[in-house]
């Protein structure tokens, strides 16, 4: 009994283990076979690859299937015979039978009768029935005598007491290697089971790194679109800038080289002046020293008198020219003045003009409303909450502003240089998105909202300007209702560059 049990218990312990390893790889290939029956083939198309590299012979068969039927693969009859031998060298019978029937039929590959009698006959070592389609396929015209029979013995066949006492002992010799192999085995499990695991982690790992490259990828492309926008805008600003400086300096190159002329020719009168001065007090003082002399020197005291009185004449001149000079820097300085100022009120008359002309067509309207120099329109009948979009409703009244705007270009003279400023003004609530991480961005943002839709209704380009003020120009103090909305606005003010 204790002998009989020696043997027994590691038989029992090894098809214990072997259970449980079949049983893991049963419940994969349910799942394998329950994802490709709901029609996520790629996620089963993985689980059969894992399968049927540890030699799952029906994950072989399954894959073999699916590159032949195209199942979320391209069709590749190719590959679909690799894993079809596979898992016919594996023991699986529908493989076997199914390799038999395409080299019989020349389905999809060569016909070939050889190939058709090898899958068939092992096929037919698994069951009678088997045997009996390789038997009807073998007596077919001209194919026994090719065919090299596998040897299948259909009758039963008796074993002697020699014999099974033979068989005892091979099976008692190997279930002695099975205890040997015992801890092996349990060692070889535990290691495959962390290795899944293992493999299980990465490939969530995987996936889940996926959705955030995703994701940042998205994050990304809109950020790089909010920066190139950013940028036209500054580029747009700058070259605005630059041609404004340009025409200022052409204006006033003239005026001031000729009040850098008339400097200069003050300094050199001064220094003339001076240099006379210095030589007065020489000549005073040789008088002084000719009072001492002799009567010989009489003359040359006489040559230095009459020196010192054209020095006088030349100082009194170089006088009269610097007051003359200063006179004209003064009237250049009243003119330049006079014409600024002309240019001032001009812009003030067209700008009043332009401030009642909308006050009359749009003021009694909720939320638009005229403050001193200045057009204010609510940024609710414009935009909506923490948005840059003009609604509808904000474009119709854009319209008739633009419709104004184009008729004071060609009313105002070319020589009046001006432009209407749009001010974007948010309360002081604070913003944090992807696009606007503060209300310095949304301001900007909604103020060239407006520039580019009154530029798509025909406004010029360079009578425009968007400035962003973000919260900190407040018309109110406070953060009742009534006093945010009303600090939420768009400004237009006409106004020189």
């Amino acid at each position: 009994m204790t002998h009989r049990n020696w043997f027994v218990r590691p038989f029992v312990v090894i098809v214990a283990l072997a259970v449980f390893s079949l049983q893991v790889a049963a419940q994969s290939l349910d799942n394998a076979i329950d994802l490709h029956d709901s029609g996520e083939f790629a996620a089963a198309i993985d689980e059969f690859l894992v399968l049927a590299t540890s030699g799952e012979v029906a994950a072989q068969y399954y894959l073999g299937r699916m590159y032949h039927n195209g199942d979320g693969v391209v069709r590749d009859v190719g590959m679909a015979v690799r894993w079809y031998r596979l898992a016919a060298e594996g023991g699986h019978y529908q493989a076997r039978l199914l390799l038999g029937q395409m080299f019989k039929t020349g389905e999809d590959v060569p016909q070939d009768g050889n190939e058709a009698a090898k899958w068939y006959g092992l096929a037919a070592e698994q069951g009678q029935a088997e045997a009996e389609k390789w038997i009807n396929f073998a007596i077919e015209p001209g194919v026994v005598e090719s065919l090299p029979l596998p040897g299948i013995e259909l009758g039963l066949t008796r074993t002697t007491p020699a014999e099974r006492e033979t068989e005892l002992g091979q099976t008692q010799a190997r279930l002695q290697d099975a205890h040997g192999r015992e801890e092996e085995l349990a060692q070889a499990l535990a290691s495959e089971r962390s290795e899944l695991e293992r493999l299980a982690l990465l490939l969530q790992q995987s996936r889940e790194a996926e959705e955030r490259t995703g994701e940042t990828l998205a994050t990304t492309e809109v950020e790089l679109q909010d920066a190139g926008e950013r940028i036209d805008q500054l580029i747009a600003s700058l070259s605005s800038v630059r041609d404004r400086t340009r025409e200022l300096e052409d204006e006033l190159s003239t005026e001031e080289e000729r009040t850098l002329l008339a400097q200069m020719e003050v300094a050199d009168s001064n220094r003339q002046l001076d240099e006379l001065t210095r030589r007065l007090g020489i000549v005073e003082g040789e008088r002084d020293l000719a009072e001492e002399l002799s009567g010989s020197q009489v003359q040359q005291i006489a040559d230095l008198r009459d020196r010192l009185a054209s020095l006088n004449s030349a100082l009194e001149a170089a006088e009269i020219k610097a007051a003359e000079d200063l006179v004209q820097i003064t009237s250049l300085g009243e003119r330049l003045n006079a014409a600024l100022a002309t240019r001032v009120q001009d812009l003030s008359r067209y700008r009043s003009d332009f401030l009642a002309r909308l006050h009359d067509h749009l003021g009694n309207r909720q939320g638009v409303r005229v403050e001193g120099d200045r057009f204010v329109i609510q940024s609710g009948v414009l935009f909506p909450s923490g948005s840059a979009e003009i609604s509808e409703e904000g474009r119709e009244n854009l319209r008739q502003i633009a419709d104004f705007i184009r008729e004071l270009v060609s009313e105002i003279p070319d020589d009046v240089d001006w432009i209407l400023r749009v001010d974007g003004h948010t309360d002081s609530k604070p913003i944090q998105t992807i696009r606007f991480p503060s209300n310095w961005e949304l301001s900007t943002a909604r103020a060239t909202s407006v520039v580019r839709f009154m530029i798509s209704l025909g406004v010029p380009e360079h009578r425009l300007m968007a400035a962003g003020l973000g919260e900190f120009q407040p018309l109110a103090d406070g953060e009742d209702a009534d006093t945010m909305q009303r600090n939420r606005r768009i400004e237009f003010k006409l106004t020189e560059r």
